[in-house]
């Protein structure tokens, strides 16, 4: 097995509408928001997870190809024991799935955590000072249940629309005995329709309350060892 070359997608995940994706509540304040954003601990500005967007990316595309790529447990993830699986092969094998696939490989992909860019720390920022938020927005929402009862009142904070943040996504190809063939089919098939399927769904939290559409704007370079 030989590492022929690196894909690299690099380029900008836009927030076309609020994004949230969640953080921890240790350490509110009474009165504070019900569910906050993740943060960067150090800057105190809201990020985007890799494992998010690989998370998501890989869903969508079991789902995409369907057949023995689905598993109705959500709690154990696909799994096999095929050296050509396009799924385990580009995202990775499940933590419990069984030794001896050496023919496989490494995980193919990488995709790193993204944070805002430039412009929109500083458009954030002045936002900070009209409306006292640190780089996000506060939603406020009301359950009611189907049922009757009580309206349960809510405060969501998430990234405002407009939002854009820099991404990085590394996809290695390697010769296992095909001159890198399956592997280039795969970066097709596999990781750009990935992210074709998430700018149609969504990311984050409440999607199905209109939260998380995400629109993607990148290039692909191809680096040689």
């Amino acid at each position: 097995m030989q590492l022929l070359r690196i894909k690299v997608i690099r380029g900008e995940l836009e927030a076309a509408t609020g994004l949230r994706i969640g953080g921890s509540k240790e350490g509110m304040e009474i009165g504070g928001v019900d569910n906050p954003v993740i943060r960067n601990p150090l800057t105190r500005e809201p990020y985007v997870p890799g494992s998010s967007i690989k998370g998501k990316m890989r869903s969508l595309i079991e789902w995409h190809l369907g057949g023995e790529y689905l598993v109705d447990d959500k709690r154990h993830p696909h799994q096999c024991s095929r050296i050509d699986c396009r799924v385990c092969r580009v995202f990775g094998a499940a933590a419990f799935e069984k030794p001896g696939q050496g023919v496989r490989g490494p995980t193919r992909l990488i995709v790193r955590d993204a944070y805002l860019t430039d412009a929109s720390r500083e458009a954030l920022n002045e936002m900070n000072l009209e409306r006292g938020t640190l780089y996000t927005e506060i939603k406020q929402e009301v359950f009611i249940p189907r049922l009757g009862g009580d309206a349960n009142p809510r405060t969501m904070e998430r990234v405002p629309a407009g939002a854009r943040f820099d991404f990085e996504i590394v996809y290695k190809v390697y010769d296992t005995g095909d001159g890198g063939k399956a592997d280039e089919r795969y970066f097709d098939e596999v990781v750009l329709k990935a992210l074709s399927l998430l700018q149609l769904d969504a990311l984050g939290g409440s999607t199905s309350r209109g939260y998380g559409q995400v629109k993607l704007h990148y290039q692909v370079d191809t680096v040689t060892p």
